[in-house]
C-alpha cells in the first residue's frame, strides 16, 4: 500500500514465519531521510522499503524529541509529492509496542514516545489476531 505503514516488528515476517508482510529491502530511518533527499530519487516506481530505529531515534533525542519529530515531518512532508507519484511504499518497524489514544505512541525502553508529531493522522487496521497496523498516506494527513 503505497505511503506509511506503521507497526510493531514483533508482528512482521522478520520477527515470526506467519507475520504481516514487509520488504526485506531494510534501511534506517537516517539512511532512508539521506535517501529521498538524492537527486535523482533513488526508489522505482512501486518499490517497497522497510525501515527501522524511529523509537530508537525519537528515546536517544531525550529533552529534543519535539525538534526531532518535526523535523523528520518536515523532511517527509517536503518528499510527499514524489513519494506518492512513484507509488513508494514505507513500512516504519518499531520496536516498542504502538499504543494509539487520542493520539499514536510507542513505548520504547518504559518510555511513551509521541509519534502523532510525525504521523498527525492515521488509520487503524486489525490485520489478524489483534496485531494492529497504522497507515497513513505521503502528505502524513491519514
Amino acid at each position: 500500500m503505497p505511503g506509511y505503514t506503521i507497526l510493531e516488528h514483533r508482528i512482521t515476517n522478520l520477527a515470526r514465519h506467519d507475520g504481516y508482510t514487509v520488504s526485506e529491502n531494510k534501511m534506517d530511518i537516517l539512511d532512508f531521510i539521506r535517501e529521498i533527499n538524492e537527486d535523482p530519487f533513488p526508489f522505482n516506481f512501486g518499490y517497497e522499503v522497510t525501515v527501522e530505529g524511529l523509537d530508537k531515534l525519537l528515546f536517544d533525542a531525550g529533552q529534543d524529541v519535539q525538534e526531532i519529530a518535526n523535523d523528520l515531518r518536515h523532511e517527509l512532508i517536503s518528499k510527499a509529492g514524489i513519494i506518492d507519484s512513484q507509488k513508494l511504499t514505507v513500512n516504519i518497524i518499531v520496536l516498542g509496542k504502538l499504543k494509539y489514544g487520542a493520539y499514536l505512541t510507542v513505548e520504547y525502553a518504559r518510555k511513551d514516545i509521541p509519534l502523532n508529531i510525525i504521523f498527525s493522522k492515521v488509520n487503524q487496521f486489525d490485520v489478524g489476531t489483534k496485531n494492529i497496523i497504522y497507515t497513513t498516506n505521503a502528505n502524513l494527513s491519514g
